[in-house]
């Protein structure tokens, strides 16, 4: 088992920049310092190459023979995965593949054949990666450092237009990195405070908390598989509708018993939802927007050349994000929540002047967030309580202003009355009402806080009063209003610390 010192010592000052702590100029110390956190009893935002050291540490190398770098690097996800189980990792990722194997002396670090290998190979090699294996890939030998100095933005640009809908042409390498760890269209929680919706890595949704607590047959509140649904590929909620997408893009409506019935639905080519208060909302890949209610299905002509690939909605407004990151708003403007710079309230998709370059957006009861390509994090509407994370002498804006203490974002949730935000450490902030504790800290809170107990986090759901947020391992944390079981534990119990839902993992 090799040492703690290596560790890189950039992931060492990042763990002790992002625990708030002071980093020692001497590097050695720094590890002490680092080291000596660790031993304490907090919870800490902890990198993934630490996490692997203290995998490693606990790992029986007896039946782990030696892997060649190389071998791991060509190799499918599908005949890794025996390896990462033995390395008791829940998902294929090669950099930790690699990393761990490194700490344990089972990796045979034949990277120098890659020195003799033209770039046009090389780039073969780092196209097959999804984005995020890309970066880190780019991090294990000098050899690909200098390889991805040279050609990594193009290869990058290539492959997030295979995944992603922006137009991205104009992206600079920094800008492309940041929206490499944005996630779209992959809703895998749901919070609602009538009963939450999961999704597993398989296509399997779970529901719990409210109408399903106590009722007969069903498990107490705790997290229920909702036997009739599969190759499920996204998940949607609100306190009167729950949603799920199908990967033949077809919407199903979960019951209050867990039945399912199909939408009555004329088209198939759904790329997303979103359960709204009362109507539901779908988007189609030509980019038109569908109004689904209880009886009828209306079609929300966007009335324009302009490609939609994104929709925010919960109550009663709705936002519309385009290919070239300009956004879009109609519904009730009684708060200002549609950023127009009025009260005015709109029928038909107006451009909102002001802010561009625009990867996510985020609708909540009667405020809005809006997430840009750099990692800042624009709102309008009410902010009566705080949503807006704008301090508490603003009670609204009618247009876009940044939240100046939010940086390095790259996702954002509105709940009813308050937002969440996650930066690309993996910590989430949270800002707005907090009378039933959905922000996962103690009163109300006007300005961004952190939620210090939720670290590694990937994902993050705002419902009415209740949260959850999904750990990279799989794990669904659930906080806030727990008053007829929301919060999926089997119990009414208030829950003021983030927790982990027991007996569930995603993965």
């Amino acid at each position: 088992m090799t040492s703690f010192t290596s560790i890189p010592f950039e992931d060492i000052k990042s763990f002790l920049f992002t625990n708030n702590q002071i980093i020692p100029s001497n590097e050695l110390q720094a590890y002490i310092a680092a080291w000596n956190l660790l031993k304490q009893d907090i919870s800490l935002n902890i990198p993934s190459s630490i996490i692997d050291f203290f995998i490693a540490s606990t790992l029986n190398k007896t039946n782990i023979p030696t892997y060649k770098t190389s071998e791991i690097l060509i190799s499918s996800d599908d005949n890794l995965t025996k390896l990462a189980t033995n390395l008791t990792l829940s998902y294929v990722d090669k950099s930790r593949i690699i990393r761990i194997l490194g700490y344990i002396h089972r990796l045979d670090n034949d990277l120098s054949i890659f020195d003799a290998i033209p770039d046009d190979v090389l780039s073969i090699v780092l196209s097959n990666l999804d984005c995020d294996s890309m970066l880190s890939i780019c991090n294990i030998s000098d050899t690909f450092t200098k390889f991805c100095q040279r050609k990594l933005t193009p290869i990058l640009r290539e492959n997030l237009k295979t995944t992603k809908n922006f137009n991205i042409n104009s992206y600079s390498k920094e800008e492309l990195v940041h929206l490499c760890k944005f996630r779209v269209f992959n809703n895998k929680i749901a919070a609602a405070s009538n009963g939450s919706l999961v999704l597993t890595y398989d296509g399997q949704v779970y529901r719990f908390g409210a109408e399903t607590f106590g009722s007969e047959g069903i498990n107490n509140g705790m997290p229920s598989l909702v036997s009739d649904l599969t190759h499920i590929i996204q998940v949607s909620a609100n306190l009167y509708n729950k949603l799920a997408l199908s990967a033949s893009g077809e919407v199903y409506d979960v019951l209050d018993d867990l039945t399912v019935i199909r939408k009555k639905s004329p088209f198939n080519n759904i790329i997303q939802i979103c359960a709204g208060y009362k109507d539901s909302l779908a988007l189609t890949t030509d980019g038109n927007i569908y109004s689904i209610g209880q009886e009828t299905i209306t079609k929300i002509s966007n009335q324009g050349s302009f490609n939609i690939i994104l929709i925010a909605h919960k109550r009663e407004h709705t936002l519309a994000l385009t290919n070239d990151g300009q956004v879009y708003a109609f519904g009730n403007n009684q708060y200002e929540q549609l950023g127009l710079g009025d009260k005015i309230a709109r029928h038909i998709l107006t451009l909102i002047n002001g802010i561009d370059n625009i990867i996510d957006i985020a609708a909540g009861g009667a405020h809005s967030l809006v997430l840009t390509k750099a990692g800042n994090v624009y709102g309008f509407g009410n902010n009566s309580y705080g949503q807006l994370g704008l301090g508490a002498i603003m009670r609204s804006t009618s247009v876009p202003i940044l939240i100046t203490n939010l940086v390095d974002i790259i996702s954002i949730s509105c709940g009813l009355r308050y937002s969440l935000t996650l930066n690309k450490y993996g910590q989430v902030y949270g800002f707005g009402e907090n009378n039933q504790v959905q922000l996962g800290l103690v009163g109300e809170s006007f300005i961004p806080q952190l939620i210090p107990t939720l670290n590694n986090i990937i994902q993050i759901s705002a419902g009415d009063e209740n949260s959850l947020a999904l750990t990279t391992d799989g794990r669904v944390y659930s906080f806030g209003y727990n008053y007829n079981g929301d919060l999926g534990f089997g119990h009414q119990n208030i829950v003021i610390v983030p927790m982990i839902l027991p007996d569930l993992n995603l993965l």
